[in-house]
């Protein structure tokens, strides 16, 4: 299914490199004279060319070069003065020199074609041990062609030419059935390899020989026949998703790789719904005044899809494909997820729905992102080696949290339980300033968004949590989160009305916050005395609409008095009521609440 799907994109795709080429950037290009003659090196990194492919596949033995185009030792006779094997060419140069007169006897019109050939025969690759580039391309590490004095094009280019000598190639391999298509034709015996990450190579589809696979006397490629077309399709639609430039792919952790395509038959609308897909997961380059616009653009987007106002195809399906190294040589595939864009789009919906809460600065997060999400439960620390800040937390946390979102499922433990240690390790509150205190504040409301959206997502008979405050919420631990918050700015107008400075000071929530969401009665009764004395300092009109808040809660409150402790979940609901209520406390409010206040100010 999964090499079905990489095949119908690159058919849906068109642009693509055709069947038997592929795109590659061509590091280094030796210009050389219709007489064979050494010209120069132009530099091209960080151009990708259209080249064509290896006739058969490396296999990761002996010596099958690329055609026209490879590393060094290939093309120019790299360790000629340690592997001579007669009349100055290696081993791997002499296989290249073999493609060359091949194409020379097959197309003698090829005046490039020629003209390689006397620079192999004249042995000119010693000239390039005196440019400027050699000792860079003397690391091997880098891709090399050729190209004739006055042409546009690499000698490896496509033409009609190099098409006609694949086909010839090709007829040598077996005819069989091809697993993907159903259709006849000729069957590879490796795949391409495909990038992955940096210096991370790989075959998604390979076999290893005489180690229990090569039954009934098959080997490689014939355990599993795909055909030489196929396997050109799904390796370069892989090796397109996967680019550098690629916006169809998200990289998880250090070696999670989830690239994202739709099967939409229609070009305009798959690429719109990958366009929207990327936008969501930060990658959108579009800039904008406004950034809340992009965001509003994906909800309204998805939503219309949703609700059937933008017709699609009952057949388009989203398709998720996650990728990891194995080994040398191979690629693991570690997730693999196909949704219906209707069930898709409604799993992203009810993401976004979740993990919304009440912001009331100016300059707002438009949405809450992934990225953001594992940072926000992730714990700094300097790294040994490089003694740079880095971001450290559970291993494959970010996957799952992947997965919950596009599938729609609850929410991975790991998540909710970091979240909670973070916010019990970080109680201090750093003084106003940038960046500390608006990172601070970043972090704090992310958390408090991914608390809501777990606790809202467990199947249990607790009220779901609301985006701003809920006073009819009357949850225990909820409750005791707002009676915190509203002790702590009883006591923070306090130390404001005495010092007549913004800076409110340490207040009782870096000393009493983390127990009095485990344990509120071994907490509640100390902070409900002193926030008696904190009243006595405030005017009579601002401790009457204190007080009133106070009784609110409290009549909620057991009858039995406070709980002797808080289950985990009901200890995210302490937080989030907090948050809730502080968030109250900075809302527009009556005119009558507005006067009382401002005799603090």
């Amino acid at each position: 299914m999964i090499l079905k799907a990489l095949y119908d994109y690159y058919q849906r795709k068109g642009n693509l490199a055709p069947i038997g080429f592929q795109e590659v950037e061509i590091h280094y290009v030796i210009i050389i004279s219709p007489e064979g003659d050494f010209v120069k090196i132009e530099n091209r990194k960080k151009l990708s060319q259209v080249v064509i492919r290896a006739a058969t596949n490396k296999s990761g033995t002996g010596a099958i070069p690329n055609i026209l185009w490879d590393k060094a030792d290939y093309m120019i006779n790299l360790d000629s003065d340690k592997q001579d094997i007669g009349n100055g060419i290696t081993e791997k140069c002499k296989s290249e020199v073999f493609i060359v007169k091949e194409l020379i006897l097959f197309y003698p019109h090829r005046k490039d074609f020629a003209a390689l050939g006397k620079f192999y025969e004249k042995k000119q690759y010693y000239k390039i041990r005196e440019s400027d580039y050699w000792d860079e391309i003397k690391t091997n590490k880098h891709q090399i062609s050729f190209q004739l004095l006055g042409e546009l094009n690499l000698v490896a280019s496509y033409s009609d030419d190099l098409v006609d000598y694949l086909k010839r190639k090709w007829q040598s391999l077996p005819r069989r059935i091809c697993l993907v298509t159903g259709q006849k034709g000729h069957i590879v015996k490796t795949t391409a390899i495909t990038s992955l990450l940096e210096a991370t190579n790989g075959k998604l589809v390979s076999f290893q020989k005489k180690s229990g696979y090569d039954s009934y006397r098959k080997e490689q490629g014939d355990n599993a026949p795909i055909s030489i077309e196929t396997e050109c399709a799904f390796s370069t639609a892989l090796n397109h998703l996967l680019g550098r430039k690629s916006r169809n792919k998200l990289i998880l952790g250090d070696k999670r790789v989830i690239v994202f395509w739709s099967s939409a038959r229609e070009s305009f609308k798959a690429d719109e719904y990958e366009e929207m897909l990327a936008a969501f997961f930060n990658f959108s380059d579009k800039k904008s005044d406004n950034p809340d616009s992009g965001i509003e653009l994906i909800r309204a987007s998805f939503n219309n899809i949703y609700k059937g106002k933008n017709v699609i195809d009952s057949t388009d399906y989203f398709y998720f494909l996650g990728l990891s190294p194995n080994g040398k040589a191979r690629i693991s595939v570690v997730y693999w997820n196909e949704s219906p864009l209707r069930v898709f789009y409604e799993a992203v919906l009810n993401h976004l729905k979740d993990m919304e809460i009440i912001d009331n600065r100016y300059r707002k997060k438009p949405y809450i992102g992934i990225y953001d999400i594992i940072n926000a439960v992730s714990c700094k620390a300097k790294s040994p080696k490089s003694k740079k800040t880095e971001y450290r937390y559970q291993p494959n946390l970010i996957e799952m949290v992947f997965r919950s979102i596009i599938q729609g499922t609850i929410y991975p433990q790991p998540l909710f339980i970091s979240c909670l240690q973070r916010i019990r390790a970080e109680q201090n509150v750093p003084k106003r300033g940038f960046p500390e205190f608006y990172e601070f504040i970043d972090l704090e409301i992310t958390r408090i968004a991914i608390l809501k959206a777990y606790l809202n997502r467990l199947d249990n008979d607790n009220k779901k949590l609301e985006i701003m405050i809920d006073k009819e919420n009357t949850n225990q631990g909820y409750l005791c989160g707002r009676l915190f918050a509203v002790l702590e700015k009883i006591q923070e107008n306090k130390i404001k009305k005495e010092t007549e400075k913004n800076d409110n000071g340490n207040t009782i929530r870096s000393r009493y916050m983390n127990a009095a969401s485990a344990t509120p009665i071994a907490v509640f009764p100390t902070i409900l005395n002193l926030s008696v004395h904190h009243a006595e300092k405030l005017d009579k009109g601002v401790q009457i609409w204190f007080e009133q808040i106070k009784s609110e809660i409290v009549d909620k409150i057991m009858a039995e008095g406070f709980p002797c402790h808080l289950s985990l979940p009901d200890q995210g609901r302490f937080f989030v009521g907090y948050y809730h209520q502080r968030q109250c406390f900075f809302t527009k409010k009556d005119n009558a609440i507005n006067e009382l206040e401002n005799n603090v100010e």
